[in-house]
């Protein structure tokens, strides 16, 4: 490492260098599988075109013996901290991280955003092993940092349970109408679809579902304000009420 410097000279297309360009730090959990090192698709938007710094972040999930919770978000808090610890090395800014990850993994990226430094972990990630996290006793301490700037949670599945019919009701206002398609399966095996009729319906009577659902749960804002959803008869689709409304405005 000693041989190793970083090129304070490039400057990228974005005008970051070598040390103040943001790190995208993805996991590719998806179904909460274990995460491996990847390349980037064929085709896809390449964040080292934009002038960042690209890490795929290792984490054993459930496809794995040893990956059960909170397996996952230890090996992803051991990357972040491998990131600081050779900071002078590894190229990035390394307090501008931003968490990556689509479904299992979106919720893996979601948890690693929300649990920065919380020493409830640390005790799993002394057993792991991990970089700087020490015992004395029964105190557990850390000496690095394992927060993220900011994390990106794609289709962040966390109720299994109503996943069907509240994806149904995403995406009812969109696919199967105006020429949308069904993106079925990720990276370069994708392949866009049209959906039959059958499915059309399916959809439709999914998404009627989730409006019950979501109605059942007798939800209220913090000012007390009941969220529901109800039809939007202008766009002829579930996507009205202050459920909705409540959702755009945690979006925005």
């Amino acid at each position: 490492a000693g041989n190793v410097s970083i090129n304070e000279k490039f400057i990228s297309q974005n005008g970051y260098t070598a040390k103040t360009a943001p790190i995208v730090y993805e996991n590719i959990c998806y179904g909460w599988n274990s995460s491996e090192a990847r390349f980037m698709y064929e085709g896809e938007e390449n964040p080292i075109d934009a002038g960042y710094i690209f890490v795929v972040a290792g984490a054993r999930s459930r496809s794995l013996d040893s990956g059960k919770m909170p397996t996952p978000v230890v090996d992803l808090k051991s990357g972040v901290i491998q990131l600081k610890a050779n900071d002078d090395v590894i190229p990035g800014n390394k307090e501008k991280i931003i968490s990556l990850g689509m479904s299992g993994g979106g919720q893996m990226s979601s948890i690693l955003g929300a649990s920065g430094n919380m020493s409830e972990y640390y005790s799993y990630m002394y057993e792991a092993g991990v970089l700087g996290v020490s015992k004395d006793g029964d105190t557990y301490t850390s000496v690095y940092d394992d927060s993220v700037y900011g994390a990106q949670t794609y289709s962040a599945i966390a109720d299994l349970e109503n996943a069907d019919i509240a994806y149904a009701w995403m995406w009812s206002a969109s696919v199967g109408k105006g020429g949308e398609k069904y993106s079925a399966g990720m990276g370069p095996n994708a392949s866009k679809a049209e959906l039959t009729q059958f499915q059309l319906a399916l959809q439709e009577d999914e998404a009627e579902a989730f409006v019950k659902y979501i109605n059942a749960l007798e939800l209220k804002d913090f000012d007390g304000t009941s969220l529901t959803l109800k039809w939007n008869e202008e766009e002829e689709n579930w996507h009205a009420g202050t459920y909705y409304e409540a959702v755009l405005r945690n979006l925005s």
